[in-house]
């Protein structure tokens, strides 16, 4: 029963930290183009 409670934490851990990187992904992309709408 530990082992599996272990699991799923750590598979909500990652889904986590994918949905992190996903979202500084966007606000990397946010910020290029609202540089280069400035920019013009």
């Amino acid at each position: 029963k530990l082992g599996s409670l272990g699991h799923r934490n750590a598979t909500r851990c990652g889904i986590w930290l994918a949905e992190m990187l996903k979202t500084r992904e966007q606000h990397k992309e946010a910020a290029n183009v609202l540089l280069h709408i400035s920019n013009q």
